[in-house]
């Protein structure tokens, strides 16, 4: 290896990527990321700050696919609500003289599941 070799960012970062995915445990501890970037001749306030910004990042997914979780129980909460309503509409239906009129609620809480599933998806 010549001992004046260089390397762009970029091939910094695919480099260590690299060397990440072929030995790395499964956590590092942030004091020896610090250390690590250090040896690597980076500022501490600019790892620091990288790792700041790099943890508000995973709590910000981390809450958004909390929420997310959440809005999907709630829907197939309310799914199974106008199933079991639908299911008794249809058995008044069912007993009742006249035309068959189920289907218009039926329709009307479809709309709406959709409208609803629409907002997650």
């Amino acid at each position: 290896m010549p001992a004046e070799e260089h390397f762009e960012p970029e091939a910094v970062q695919r480099v260590i990527r690299r060397a990440m995915q072929n030995d790395t445990p499964d956590t590092i501890h942030r004091d020896d990321l610090i250390a690590a970037a250090r040896e690597a001749g980076i500022d501490d306030d600019a790892i620091t700050r990288a790792i700041d910004e790099e943890s508000a990042a995973i709590q910000q997914d981390r809450r958004q696919r909390e929420r997310r979780q959440r809005v999907i129980a709630a829907l197939s909460c309310q799914a199974r609500r106008y199933a079991l309503i639908l299911g008794a509409l249809f058995f008044v239906d069912l007993f009742s003289p006249g035309p068959w009129w189920v289907q218009w609620p039926a329709l009307g809480m479809a709309i709406a599941l959709a409208v609803r599933a629409g907002k997650v998806w």
